[in-house]
């Protein structure tokens, strides 16, 4: 496409639209909110001057609405082993591995970052926030008339503020933004980047373009056309007493000096988008691109890793319970593992690069790495394979999402329960792994073994054996 015909398809963004996706996203989250990669600017304190882009899509191809030039991003932090860094952000080393530590990893929400349908309605729930309610679910049981034995029980999901960092405890904390292309303009230096305003901030442009789109018959925003968008001033004070203080944002009205006709006059001032601004903005991955459709498997195995550690340590009871097991199993579903290895998203998601612990960490000290010994029919299994196995010989083990149960774990509790059969045991020994994910074995007639072959000709030897 030619920078003319970028021009052309490449308009600002109408105000109903804004307003319509700040309200979809309130209801979506339908809770309150509790208030960094490289290419996002940084907002300093003092004044900073801003020139926002219009969408890269003007109108949205599954819903035919127009794009807003903003995109909600909304994370929660959760536990999570990370990676330890030195002073220069190098990982720390310790007898050849990485040296982790305790600490707090965002994850996108999946109702805001997820699958929608086809008018761009969310059909996602989100793990966290399935948590959260069943844990105030269960503390309002458990208390029902003590709400001070409630909010003690749900600390670790509010949170306490402690100088003392022993009684301190951080909670699950929201954040809710949009990013925004923009321009951070420094007198003749300009830097293209992307701007993530705060609540207070986006709130505030809503109204500017409210009220200086008034006269406008299209009703559109005053930022972000290429040729008259105007700048944006957010000053930020990072010693102000109140939060409604921190941001102080305005449209800018400077002005130039002009000649017309013999006299000089004063001109508002605009921010034409140059040829090579433009060829920049072009080549960077759209908004929509990265903020919509963007949570996959691996932001999943992070939420239930965080989850599990939570609620081991807090003694919640929640995370092992069968309503929320039943959740966990919906969005294995809806987030397999196969689609991680094919998403284009995984190659432009913008999330820190702190690590977690999940289903794909390298297994060197887990219960069930390979000890050298020879493979059998199941090490040839894939995990759907696996599951039909189970389903098909009416084995009773529960499997998990892949983040508790990998696959290695399936095939050992399917081998105990194969021991246990052929020496009579009417309840196999199962290790702590096995124990903790549920599975359980009872006696059942034993079968031949059939002959190594490949795994969909078992499955089918299996259902002849059993026809039989």
């Amino acid at each position: 496409m030619s920078i003319q015909d970028l021009r052309k398809k490449l308009k600002p963004t109408p105000v109903a639209a804004m307003e319509e996706q700040d309200q979809q996203l309130d209801k979506t989250l339908g809770r309150g909110n509790r208030n960094n990669t490289s290419d996002y600017h940084k907002i300093d304190n003092g004044k900073n001057v801003f020139r926002i882009y219009p969408p890269h899509d003007p109108i949205d191809e599954k819903t035919g609405k127009p794009n807003p030039f903003a995109e909600p991003k909304v994370v929660t932090y959760i536990p999570a082993m990370v990676p330890e860094r030195d002073g220069d952000g190098k990982e720390i080393k310790e007898n050849g591995k990485t040296k982790l530590k305790l600490s707090a990893k965002p994850v996108f929400n999946a109702k805001i970052h997820g699958k929608t349908d086809a008018w761009g309605n969310s059909i996602s729930k989100d793990a966290i926030e399935e948590f959260i309610r069943l844990t105030l679910e269960k503390a309002k049981a458990m208390y029902p008339d003590s709400e001070e034995e409630r909010k003690k029980f749900c600390l670790p999901i509010f949170g306490l503020y402690s100088k003392d960092s022993s009684k301190r405890v951080n909670g699950i904390i929201y954040q809710q933004t949009w990013v925004a292309y923009a321009d951070k303009i420094e007198g003749e230096k300009v830097t293209f980047g992307r701007l993530e305003l705060k609540k207070a901030v986006k709130n505030r442009l809503n109204k500017i373009a409210a009220i200086e789109s008034d006269n406008e018959p299209l009703g559109t925003d005053p930022f972000t056309d290429l040729d008259e968008g105007r700048a944006i001033v957010i000053i930020y004070n990072k010693d102000a007493e109140k939060p409604e203080d921190y941001y102080t944002t305005e449209i800018d009205n400077s002005t130039i000096d002009e000649i017309v006709n013999g006299r000089k006059v004063k001109i508002q001032k605009s921010f034409p988008v140059t040829d090579e601004q433009l060829e920049k903005f072009a080549k960077a991955d759209s908004l929509t691109k990265l903020y919509r459709n963007a949570f996959t498997r691996k932001d999943l195995d992070t939420q239930i890793t965080g989850l599990k550690m939570l609620d081991d340590k807090y003694k919640l009871g929640v995370f092992d319970t069968d309503e929320f097991q039943a959740i966990l199993e919906e969005l294995a579903e809806l987030y397999p593992v196969e689609e991680e290895s094919t998403s284009e998203e995984k190659k432009t998601k913008p999330e820190p690069e702190a690590e977690v612990m999940t289903a794909e960490t390298p297994k060197d000290d887990l219960p069930w790495k390979d000890d050298g010994t020879d493979k059998d029919d199941f090490d040839y299994m894939n995990r759907e394979e696996l599951k039909t196995y189970i389903k098909e010989n009416s084995i009773p083990i529960v499997v998990r999402p892949t983040a508790l149960m990998p696959d290695d774990a399936i095939r050992i509790a399917i081998r105990e329960y194969e021991a246990a059969k052929s020496v009579g045991v009417e309840e196999p020994q199962q290790d702590n792994l096995t124990a903790h994910l549920g599975s359980q074995s009872h006696e059942l007639e034993t079968t031949t073994e059939t002959k190594p072959l490949t795994a969909k000709e078992r499955l089918e030897a299996l259902k002849k054996q059993q026809g039989s």
